[in-house]
This record gives C-alpha cells, structure tokens and sequence, in this order.
C-alpha cells in the first residue's frame, strides 16, 4: 500500500549518498581550516542550500581546495597560480551567490512569485479552457432538458438507481 509515508520529492528524499559525502567533506574540511564553530555554520549552510536551484555548491569545494593548498605550498610560481585561482574561486562565488540571494529573499517575502516562469497568458488560456468547458457542459445539459427524450433518460436513471440503493432496515 502506498500512502502518507511515500512522499517521492521530499527534501529528505532528493538527498544521495554523494550529496551526504560531499557536505559532509565540506564540513570537514572547513572545521579543520578555521574551527569547529565554522565547521558546523558549514554543514548546517550547506545542508539546508545544497538542493536549491542555482544555489552555490561545488564552487565552495573548489575555494576550500585551494585555501588548503596555499596553506602547505612552498613560496614559487604554483602558489601565486594558486592564489589566482583562490581569487577567481571568490569572485564566481560572488557572481553566483547574489542572484541567488536576491531570488531567496523574494521569494521569502512574495512566495507567490516562486514560479516566475508561468506566464500571464498561459493562465489567461487555462482560465479561457475551463469557461469554455464549464459553458460546453450547460450547454449540453441545456440540451438534453430541452429535448423531448429528457423523459425517459430521466425515468431510466430513477429505475437503475432504485436497484443500486440498499434497503434501510
């Protein structure tokens, strides 16, 4: 039997093995870079942003990479490579993180806009269908009352639901 407890798009559902890893990795790495207070701001962040649309995640993964490469590389020209990328890693971080933000915050405050990709006309259209189904049902019942067999339609339905009804004792 399937019911209440076979919900398929919860959040607890939309998480794999690799999610788990690599939040979990995350946490880790974070704890060990900075404190354990940071490491656990981490997984709380990262377990509640991971399965957001365009929510920043690998690029979190490759900041820490390269955080704790430039902690163990000696001086040279790697470690300038290095804190090129470290750099360029912040600024998609920023680029990505502020529609983000924004997209959040609004739709936080005006959840009904969560779904901006449906348009005005597409609801226009749906509206427009349902009229003109609910005025093609009136019609047709308009029809059928006006029609000399309504009658006997009518008296057919009383005799077959008389023989569907159960007896009250």
């Amino acid at each position: 039997m399937s019911g209440v407890d076979n919900v398929p798009n919860s959040w607890l559902t939309r998480w794999t093995l690799l999610d788990l890893f690599l939040v979990l990795i995350a946490a880790l790495a974070v704890s060990r870079l900075w404190n354990n207070y940071w490491g656990l701001f981490a997984l709380f962040a990262l377990a509640l942003i991971w399965h957001e649309a365009n929510a920043p995640r690998l690029i979190w993964l490759n900041i820490l990479a390269a955080i704790s490469l430039i902690k163990v590389l000696p001086q040279g020209s790697f470690l300038r490579i290095m804190q090129f990328y470290r750099a360029a890693c912040w600024l998609v971080l920023l680029i990505i993180s502020i529609p983000f933000l924004v997209e959040q915050v609004r739709t936080g405050l005006y959840p009904q806009l969560e779904k901006p990709r449906q348009s005005i006309e597409h609801k226009r259209a749906y509206r427009q269908d349902i009229a003109t189904t609910t005025s093609g049902v009136i019609f047709d019942e308009a029809q059928e009352m006006a029609s000399p067999a309504r009658h006997k339609r009518q008296a057919n339905k009383a005799a077959s639901n008389s023989y569907l009804k159960f007896p009250n004792y």
